[in-house]
């Protein structure tokens, strides 16, 4: 059995992985209570012989991470780092480390699970865009804000706007907390799709699978008009075949 954690900037998720079963997914706060509601989850369970970690936090939330696991008598967990070529995928950057550990373990799945160039796409407080060729080599990157971010500023930036919730999506609402939702979500959609077609433009001939992932990835393929391969366990796939090498995908074949 295998604890994958996967900690971004708004939430700790999750997932408890054993060959033949389903992995069990979840999601907590990046924090001590977080980490103490997981720990009943845990034992519910049962042990992992095996913790990985990916972050985009600093160092000592990985060592409040690794406090926790010899607190409950877990290994101490294996810390994803971004590497180039180690495995498979070659990262554009100058400096490797600056590639969020999470952008990378995304691009490691992607490359292992589809054949050809790819584009990756993860939705979460923020919104990435990386284009990787069919041999592993990361062209380069797009960022920008995620949905929960643009309605953000959206409500500090104004006087009378409020936040507003998940709501029915219409191309034309008649109220302002609707307008808002629907303004917000059709235009991350129309955002993501204009810049993955802008990628490819500049990728050459082959034309790329797009593969979406992160928390409000549902939306995006909803009301996008490309197609998309919807993965959303994509990082905890690549946290998984980086600690464990040349292992089988435990969504699809374990």
């Amino acid at each position: 059995m295998k604890l994958l954690l996967d900690a971004g900037n708004s939430r700790l998720k999750w997932a408890i992985v054993e060959r033949g079963a389903e992995p069990v997914t979840g999601a907590v706060s990046p924090d001590e209570e977080g980490l103490s509601e997981l720990a009943g989850r845990i034992v519910a369970e049962g042990a992992p012989e095996r913790v990985a970690l990916v972050s985009v936090r600093d160092a000592a939330f990985a060592d409040q991470v690794s406090g926790w696991c010899v607190r409950q008598g877990l290994p101490s967990p294996f810390v994803v780092r971004t590497g180039r070529g180690a495995h498979g995928v070659w990262p554009a950057y100058a400096q490797v480390e600056a590639l969020g550990t999470d952008r990378y373990a995304a691009m490691v799945a992607a490359h292992r699970l589809f054949e050809g160039p790819l584009v990756v796409v993860d939705c979460g407080t923020a919104v990435t865009i990386d284009a990787l060729d069919e041999h592993g080599r990361h062209l380069g990157g797009l960022i920008l804000p995620g949905l929960s971010l643009m309605r953000r500023s959206l409500c500090a930036g104004t006087a009378a706007l409020p936040d507003v919730d998940e709501r029915r999506i219409s191309s034309l609402a008649a109220n302002t907390v609707d307008q808002i939702a629907s303004g917000t979500v059709l235009g991350l959609a129309s955002a993501v799709d204009g810049l993955c077609e802008r990628v490819t433009e500049v990728m050459g001939p082959a034309v790329p699978a797009r593969v979406l992932t992160g928390g409000d990835a549902a939306l995006i393929d909803a009301h996008g008009r490309l197609s998309y391969a919807w993965r959303p366990w994509l990082v905890f796939q690549g946290a998984f075949f980086i600690m464990e090498g040349d292992a089988c995908d435990p969504w699809r074949s374990c």
